[in-house]
């Protein structure tokens, strides 16, 4: 019976034992369990830094130079040497009016000049005859020969000579300025381009009456501009010469402000504001395009646009005695991959690689820090 309780005394001493060890184990892996765990990550200490500010506005491109080219006389469209889309030189003739009846007007100012260079001619020639008598009977006079009333009446018809002549001399200035008109009319009865471009619109065909001054053809020029609409507080910062980069498609072409509105469009309150691109390429009229232009250099705090996180708020993680902290941002001015923010210090340390999956508070490791 002693043997019997014996046994039963060491079998619950052993049960025993391995009950305290697997508690002892147990507690064990809960204790490694709570040790707490470390994120690698690397950072960048930020610093207040310079970049230009780049305004960006979306454009279309227009021709530099639209001319819409008229008669300055009506008449009936006698020839049309273009067609929409040919590309005209400067120079070159596009249009003529029928000139039957300007051509008679011209012939007959040609007769009148030819009569009144005639009449001038006369004219002088009576008046210096009768220039000449004057003195003649004036020299008789003075030595006794001839009367008073011979010497007046002398004087008397060179005065109405020189109005003679000067009647005919008007005459015949009016006949030169008549025929300088009709001359000028003549040549109006065709249109010249006074740009190199294209014909965009033929207003009138063949044997249509034509009014004066109502465009006939129109010709835009080969050479583009982006035209852009800009704000009242972007347009102080703008200059007439100031570059540009003008994004058309996949390329970049050079240009520089060419024109800025001096009065704002009643509509939408911007100013319409042209850029001339260096550029010999054409590109399709109304294309969209963006234009890029540098402001003066802002200070301030900047970060890569990848380092930014979003979750309905822009935000980083800092490292702060060896733990990430969430700081919420605000976004402002972008130069190429680069925004200036608010919402940091100079000299926080941004967690730039490694803040996928991090938790506010988490304990981290600094590993090196990214220069860039």
């Amino acid at each position: 019976m002693k043997i019997k309780i014996r046994k039963s005394k060491i079998a619950y001493s052993v049960v025993f034992a391995l009950f305290f060890l697997w508690i002892m184990t147990g507690c064990k892996s809960q204790v490694s369990d709570m040790v707490e765990k470390e994120k690698i990550v690397k950072v960048r200490t930020i610093e207040a830094v310079k970049y230009p500010i780049i305004i960006k506005y979306y454009g279309q491109l227009e021709p530099e130079e639209i001319k819409n080219y008229a008669f300055k006389s009506g008449g009936k469209l006698e020839q049309v040497n273009v067609e929409v889309g040919d590309v005209v030189s400067k120079g070159a003739l596009l249009a003529t009016l029928d000139s039957f009846e300007v051509d008679l007007g011209l012939d007959a100012s040609i007769e009148q000049l030819k009569m009144a260079k005639l009449d001038a001619e006369k004219a002088q020639e009576t008046f210096n005859f009768y220039s000449d008598t004057y003195e003649d009977m004036l020299s008789l006079y003075s030595a006794g020969a001839v009367a008073l009333n011979q010497l007046n009446e002398a004087e008397l018809q060179k005065e109405i000579k020189s109005k003679d002549l000067e009647q005919a001399q008007k005459k015949k200035q009016q006949a030169e300025i008549d025929l300088g008109y009709k001359s000028k009319t003549v040549e109006d009865t065709g249109l010249i381009s006074e740009i190199e471009g294209y014909v965009a619109e033929i207003h009138y065909k063949v044997g249509e009456l034509v009014p004066q001054g109502y465009p006939t053809i129109t010709v835009r020029s080969l050479s583009q501009i982006a035209k852009i609409s800009v704000t009242l507080e972007d347009i102080k910062k703008i200059e007439l010469g100031d570059k540009t980069q003008v994004k058309i498609d996949a390329n970049s072409y050079e240009g520089q402000i060419a024109h800025i509105d001096l009065i704002p469009n009643q509509a939408t309150r911007t100013y319409g504001v042209e850029v001339k691109m260096d550029t010999s390429e054409s590109f399709i009229l109304g294309q969209d395009c963006h234009v890029e232009i540098e402001d003066e250099s802002q200070e301030g705090l900047w970060l890569n646009i990848n380092e930014i996180m979003n979750d309905g708020a822009d935000y980083v993680y800092v490292v702060k005695d060896s733990r990430a902290f969430r700081k919420t941002i605000e976004t402002h001015e972008i130069y190429k991959d680069k925004v200036r923010v608010t919402g940091l210090e100079s000299g926080d340390q941004v967690i730039v690689e490694g803040k996928n999956a991090l938790i506010e508070g988490y304990k981290v490791i600094v590993e090196g820090e990214s220069n860039e």
